[in-house]
């Protein structure tokens, strides 16, 4: 796995054309009930149709430093998408796969992976989803801390159709300042 996990990268970052990533952009939709939303949308990812170039049609990629939805805030809810680029749903109906998205907080140690790992090193684990879209929500009172500590991202996306496929994941994250009671 880490083997194909660090081809794919050298390929991201190699290869034009091959599967292409940008970056992530937020945008802050406003506040609902006194909560401010943000959309932050990764990507895009473009990627080749299933079986032609290898493993390239599975996009694991690592990204450092991505968009944060906020800073020195609480998370209190964060609902994940995969998108095209006229925000319809990409899913396995259309042959995309969300396989996973993990978000790792750098400046905190990750309770279950030590940091002699590859996963560990990234940081805290803070979001995660695969193509069943989980959305994450805190109760009432509770949200996840997130300071200025940069944050990594690692997607995981397969294209099972026949096309080349263009995508963006999207969270939809609804927080508070850190300075909220």
């Amino acid at each position: 796995m880490m083997k194909r996990l660090g081809w794919i990268l050298a390929l991201v970052l190699i290869v034009p054309g091959s599967v292409v990533v940008r970056g992530a952009s937020p945008a802050r939709a406003g506040t609902v009930g006194g909560v401010e939303v943000t959309t932050v949308r990764y990507g895009p990812f473009v990627l080749p149709p299933a079986g032609k170039g290898g493993d390239v049609d599975h996009a694991n990629v690592v990204m450092p430093d991505v968009a944060k939805p906020c800073e020195n805030c609480f998370i209190l809810r964060a609902e994940p998408d995969l998108v095209y680029d006229d925000g319809s749903p990409a899913n396995l109906d259309t042959g995309l796969m969300l396989h996973h998205a993990v978000f790792f907080n750098t400046g905190r140690p990750d309770a279950t992976c030590g940091s002699d790992t590859f996963f560990g090193r990234l940081g805290e684990r803070f979001l995660a989803s695969g193509n069943e879209r989980t959305v994450k929500h805190y109760p009432d009172g509770y949200g996840y801390h997130l300071g200025h500590d940069p944050v990594t991202g690692v997607f995981h996306i397969m294209n099972h159709s026949d096309a080349t496929k263009r995508v963006w994941l999207t969270f939809k994250v609804n927080w508070l300042p850190d300075s909220t009671p």
